[in-house]
């Protein structure tokens, strides 16, 4: 046998053997498609592209964390009550670690938000470098989120009158306490 004819039956052999081993780990590893279902507090969870999905009032929301995940995070206002209102405004403080990250968090705040008629309205707490946007202060209801001072460790959560401060060390924890926030704004978790 010559070298073409060897070389052109050892691709072949390989290319049979990869579309063998393709399909064979397909069958093995079974339906990916199933979900994982969870249980929470009677809304079911289902896992679905990488995100825990859930319909409440017949909006779907996608999560990274389930209820129970973030069962140890304590809010200390009650943002329940935030369904009630028109708008939310929301105070930050420059991100020094990551800007992507928070935003996505934010953003996502702001769609569960706005599917519930809240708007969440940038603002400033001072006029201080404030660009054009509303001053408030902690007598109207408002998120305050800013990123921890360099030399703690964990999250701090608090509250001024009607603000909710939030001080993140890192974009996951902001991710994790946005995400506790939208499930108590929900009505998820308590």
């Amino acid at each position: 046998m010559d070298t073409k004819k060897a070389a052109a039956w050892f691709i072949i052999g390989i290319m049979v053997l990869s579309i063998a081993g393709f399909i064979g780990g397909g069958l093995s590893s079974g339906n990916k498609t199933t979900s994982t279902i969870q249980e929470f507090n009677g809304y079911t969870f289902t896992r679905e592209n990488n995100q825990w999905a859930v319909t409440i009032a017949g909006q779907k929301y996608g999560f990274a964390y389930l209820p129970q995940e973030l069962q140890t995070i304590t809010l200390p206002l009650d943002v329940s009550s935030w369904r009630n209102k028109e708008k939310i405004y929301l105070v930050e403080d420059s991100w020094t670690i990551d800007s992507f990250t928070p935003q996505n968090s934010l953003n996502l705040l702001g769609a569960v938000f706005s599917a519930n008629n809240v708007r969440l309205q940038k603002a400033c707490l001072n006029a201080k470098d404030c660009p054009d946007l509303p001053i408030v202060s902690c007598s109207s209801s408002a998120l305050v989120v800013r990123s921890a001072s360099f030399n703690t460790t964990e999250t701090k959560l608090s509250s001024d009158n009607q603000c909710f401060i939030l001080e993140a060390v890192s974009p996951p924890e902001l991710e994790r306490t946005t995400e506790r926030i939208i499930y108590q704004f929900l009505g998820v978790m308590q």
